[in-house]
């Protein structure tokens, strides 16, 4: 009787230990969903990020850029804005990164100006700081593409970058 009931206690524990192994290992064979690193850029200097900057950007000057870059991912999705459709800053640095290697890299030519304008409008284009800067509140016609980011650059708009950083 005694043997019964160690063989039917052994035949309960390793039956347990079967299906606990079976779970792990089937946990295991799941893909997991990595996100891809996105980063928001601005290339202004810092009294005008500190004014007013995209919810979530971070602020990298144009000088500090190549240096600060190192430190990315090559894969890394990477969108980089300035003040406003006039300014090149963005698109500059952007063919800069490109050159330099990385694979997802694209220029927000709106900039901060159409981000704040939208935010009016829209609270999901959230902007953070003051947002004082006469700039933002003026209205700029986007010039000639040819006068803009060279075509190498990849172009991203307001309503795409954010569904990116949502």
């Amino acid at each position: 009787m005694k043997r019964m009931i160690i063989a039917l206690s052994s035949c309960v524990l390793l039956a347990g230990c079967w299906g606990k192994k079976q779970e792990e290992v089937a946990s295991q064979a799941q893909p997991t969903e990595t996100k891809k690193t996105v980063l928001v850029v601005n290339v202004l200097d810092k009294a005008m990020y500190d004014d007013a900057h995209i919810k979530g950007s971070i602020n990298v000057t144009m000088d500090q850029l190549a240096a600060e870059a190192e430190k990315w991912a090559k894969d890394a999705t990477i969108v980089l804005y300035c003040s406003n459709a006039l300014c090149t800053a963005s698109s500059d640095t952007a063919k800069m990164l490109a050159e330099k290697g990385f694979t997802d890299v694209a220029a927000y030519e709106g900039g901060m100006a159409e981000w704040f304008q939208l935010s009016k409008k829209n609270p999901e284009f959230v902007v953070e700081g003051p947002a004082q800067a006469e700039y933002l509140s003026l209205e700029v016609q986007k010039p000639a593409e040819e006068a803009t980011a060279p075509s190498a650059v990849k172009k991203i708009n307001a309503e795409d970058l954010l569904k990116l950083i949502k």
